[in-house]
């Protein structure tokens, strides 16, 4: 900018001067002339031995071109004949794509690529003169009907770019950051960009902005606010070949870039459309005065040409550093973001209103035991992830969410991909863009754990309420035990009495004989519920277990039921044991019990006793 605001000065002070002298009548400051081609450093004698130098040019007006005629043009073409001349040079030119050009460059097939973006990473394979040609900068244009006024506008659709041009490489580099999804349209040139454009087959293009300037007036195209990269152009060759010709290079841009009256602004002036005022002949003095006013308002209009241009160019340089540090933050923040989604402990997901996954966090792993691809455009309602008892309620959330309502944490079951079963505690919120819902964002939190504990709490709990129920029947069993064992001793006693003072042949002996058994029957009863109440100590005797048994398979019958059989296989030869009755009479109808609860549609219940050796298959 402070080239073109010293030039633009200089053209009015210059305008200035000759209008004050035409009218003072000074013909000979009319001779003065314009700068010209032939404004040079002195040239090389005529037996000068000539190098060639082999030129790669590609279609990029009006730096570099091939004319109608088939002749290379513009700005480094110009400038590099006139620095041929200058040192003696031969230049030959060969035509080719972008890419091919850099690539023949780095092959050594040809000398110099004008024309070429500075980067670091071009720096690598290829080597650069040190001053700066002009400067420049990526600008994106649209077809109509494709608004774009940011670079997330981008999503969805398909650009257009130069292969091998360094704004694709800038924009592959910014692109994952957005949280974007964009194709590419790689083409030969900048003008297959543009028809690419015209036809759509893309819906947005890339180019450099002095192209864009010159030549989209020539397609149907819409230039967006959106811009990329500002780069220093250059001449580029091989890496480490043709040093020679990037300093001499160099060091005529130096002495053409520090006079305002060289060839380097005249060219400009070419091709860029800088005028420069010119004086009137001086032999006339019809025309010296016509001139005179003629230059005044050249004055003027150089003077308010001088002000717009540095205003632009003012606001283009705030535009391209406020656009710079909007970048530079976002990528910051998307780098941020990208951190925190890669390594929280929850899971975080984007769905789509679908409920599609757009978006997974690599925490899915730990808690399902799928990688994030596996996921990305699986769809919730048509997948076995979300339990189907619980696929209507999540419908139900997402609806909400889609409406823009906030959804309060709920618990879900998931099926991880070894099948096994997950809790989640899912939080969403909608994900709203220029006003309007497009996404549902939210966190999976794995709470399996916890879900188990609380399960294993509810156990013991109801464990330990059953203990308390058993322990006051318990207490109360006992209690009535003592009073009707207390009653039993009396009738029991009575009847003992009567059967001493009746005769043998009496007929109702056998009456108080059956009344007696049935009295040791419910003394049995009574150290039952003793024993239930643990108020009565076992009492160890030897006892035939098939007998114990059979006693009380007729009481199982009734216990659990006529729709379970009940088969006894008893060994003829048990052995012997020692123990209470009673308490092994408890323990088979617990384990009773136990299968009628296994078998609640009936079956059949095999009670089988035999004596079993314990030895180290038993242990």
């Amino acid at each position: 900018m402070i080239r073109i605001m010293r030039r633009n000065r200089q053209g009015f002070l210059y305008a200035t001067f000759l209008a004050l002298f035409l009218l003072l009548g000074f013909p000979s400051l009319a001779q003065a002339r314009r700068p010209g081609l032939n404004d040079s450093l002195p040239l090389p004698s005529a037996d000068a031995a000539q190098r060639t130098v082999r030129v790669a040019v590609y279609d990029n007006p009006p730096l570099a071109y091939p004319s109608s005629q088939g002749k290379p043009e513009g700005i480094f073409i110009d400038l590099l004949e006139y620095i041929a001349e200058r040192e003696g040079w031969q230049t030959r030119y060969v035509f080719c794509s972008f890419a091919n050009c850099l690539e023949m460059a780095r092959a050594g097939q040809v000398d110099l690529v004008p024309v070429v973006a500075y980067s670091e990473e071009r720096a690598q394979t290829l080597s650069f003169n040190r001053e700066t040609v002009l400067n420049n900068w990526g600008v994106l244009y649209s077809r109509p009907g494709v608004k774009v006024e940011s670079l997330l506008d981008l999503n969805g659709l398909k650009v257009a770019t130069l292969r091998g041009d360094i704004y694709l490489a800038q924009l592959k580099e910014m692109i994952p950051n957005l949280g974007i999804t964009v194709t590419f349209l790689e083409v030969g040139s900048y003008q297959a960009v543009f028809q690419a454009l015209a036809e759509k087959r893309a819906d947005v293009g890339v180019v450099s902005r002095l192209y864009g300037e010159m030549e989209a007036q020539h397609y149907d195209v819409i230039r967006t606010p959106v811009i990329v990269l500002p780069v220093s152009l250059r001449f580029a060759t091989g890496k480490g070949a043709n040093e020679d010709l990037l300093a001499a290079i160099d060091r005529h841009l130096v002495a053409l870039k520090g006079d305002p009256n060289s060839i380097y602004y005249a060219i400009l002036d070419k091709y860029l459309g800088t005028l420069r005022p010119q004086a009137s002949p001086w032999w006339h003095w019809a025309l010296m005065i016509g001139g005179g006013v003629l230059a005044l308002v050249g004055v003027l209009s150089a003077l308010l040409y001088w002000r717009r241009a540095v205003h632009r160019e003012q606001a283009l340089i705030q535009e391209v550093a406020e656009r710079q540090r909007a970048e530079q933050a976002l990528q910051e923040a998307s780098a941020r973001y990208r951190f925190i989604f890669e390594n929280i402990l929850d899971v975080l997901f984007i769905l789509d209103p679908k409920l599609c996954v757009i978006e997974v966090s690599p925490s899915v792993r730990a808690m399902l035991g799928y990688a994030p691809e596996e996921l990305i455009g699986q769809c919730l309602a048509k997948s076995d992830l979300i339990l189907p008892e619980d696929l209507s309620r999540l419908r139900a959330d997402a609806e909400r969410v889609f409406r823009g309502e906030a959804q309060p944490p709920g618990i879900y079951r998931l099926r991880a991909k070894d099948g096994s079963l997950r809790y989640g505690e899912v939080t969403a919120a909608p994900l709203t863009l220029e006003g309007r819902v497009v996404a549902c964002i939210g966190t999976i939190r794995d709470i399996t754990e916890r879900i188990r504990a609380q399960e294993e709490a509810e156990r013991i709990a109801q464990q330990v309420e059953q203990a308390h129920r058993l322990e006051s029947i318990g207490l109360l069993a006992g209690g009535i035990a003592h009073d009707f064992n207390n009653m039993l001793t009396a009738i029991l006693g009575q009847i003992d009495l009567a059967l001493m003072d009746i005769p043998e042949d009496a007929p109702y002996r056998a009456d108080l004989q059956e009344a007696r058994a049935s009295g040791d029957r419910a003394t049995q009863l009574t150290r039952q519920l003793l024993t239930f109440s643990r108020q009565q100590p076992a009492e160890r005797v030897p006892l035939d277990v098939g007998r114990v048994v059979q006693e009380i398979t007729k009481m199982l019958r009734r216990l659990i039921g006529e729709s379970i059989a009940i088969r006894t296989e008893i060994a003829p030869d048990l052995w012997p044991i020692e123990g209470d009755a009673l308490q092994l009479q408890q323990v088979v109808m617990n384990l009773a019990v136990n299968a009628r609860d296994a078998m609640p549609q009936g079956g059949e219940l095999t009670i089988q006793i035999q004596n079993i050796m314990l030895d180290e298959d038993y242990s």
